[in-house]
C-alpha cells in the first residue's frame, strides 16, 4: 500500500493572470448586459423610443439621458464591485483597470459622436467612470470589512448608539 502525501499549493502568493483578465471581463460584463437589458426593458414600457431611434439624438431629451447616466453610473459601481469581488488580490486595482478601460471607451464614444450627440452626455459618462470604479471597489472593502468583523467573532457585543465610543466626547444629562 502507497501512501500519498498531498500539500497545498500556496496560491495567494501568485495568481495566475487569467484570474484577473476573468474578474475584470465579468465586471464588464456585468455592465454592459445590466444597461442593454434596461435599455430593452425602457424602450418595451415606452419610457425610451424605439430602438431604430436610438442613433438619433433628437429622439432622447435631456431627462431621458439623465435617467440612462443614472442607472449607467450605477450599474458601473455594481460591475467594479463584481470585479473587485472576483479578483484574485488587491481588488482596487482591478476595479480601477476595469474604470481605465470604461474610460477609453467613454472617450472613444464621445469622439466618434461629438458633432451628432449630446456633449454634455458624452462629458457625463467620461466623469462618472473612474469615481464608479473607486466606489465598486470601495464598496467591495466595505463589505469584506463587515464580514470579517462579523464573522470573526461571533460572541461580540454590538455597541449602542448610547454606548461611549472611543475618541467622542460624553454629554452630561
Amino acid at each position: 500500500m502507497t501512501i500519498v502525501a498531498v500539500t497545498p499549493v500556496e496560491t495567494a502568493a501568485r495568481s495566475p493572470w487569467y484570474r484577473s483578465a476573468l474578474a475584470v471581463f465579468a465586471g464588464l460584463a456585468a455592465n454592459a448586459v445590466l444597461s442593454s437589458a434596461t435599455d430593452l426593458l425602457l424602450v418595451a414600457v415606452g419610457v425610451f423610443p424605439p430602438l431604430s431611434e436610438f442613433g438619433h439624438p433628437d429622439s432622447f431629451s435631456n431627462s431621458l439621458l439623465l435617467l440612462a447616466l443614472l442607472y449607467r453610473t450605477f450599474y458601473g459601481v455594481l460591475g467594479c464591485y463584481l470585479t473587485a469581488r472576483l479578483a484574485p488580490q488587491r481588488p482596487m486595482a482591478h476595479s480601477l483597470a476595469l474604470g481605465a478601460i470604461g474610460f477609453v471607451i467613454s472617450l472613444i464614444g464621445a469622439v466618434a459622436t461629438w458633432e451628432t450627440w449630446t456633449s454634455w452626455y458624452s462629458l457625463a459618462i467620461i466623469a462618472v467612470t473612474l469615481p464608479s470604479a473607486w466606489l465598486g471597489a470601495r464598496s467591495h472593502y466595505g463589505v469584506v470589512s463587515v464580514r470579517t468583523t462579523l464573522l470573526s467573532s461571533p460572541n461580540r457585543k454590538v455597541p449602542r448608539i448610547e454606548d461611549e465610543c472611543p475618541g467622542d466626547v460624553q454629554k452630561n444629562a
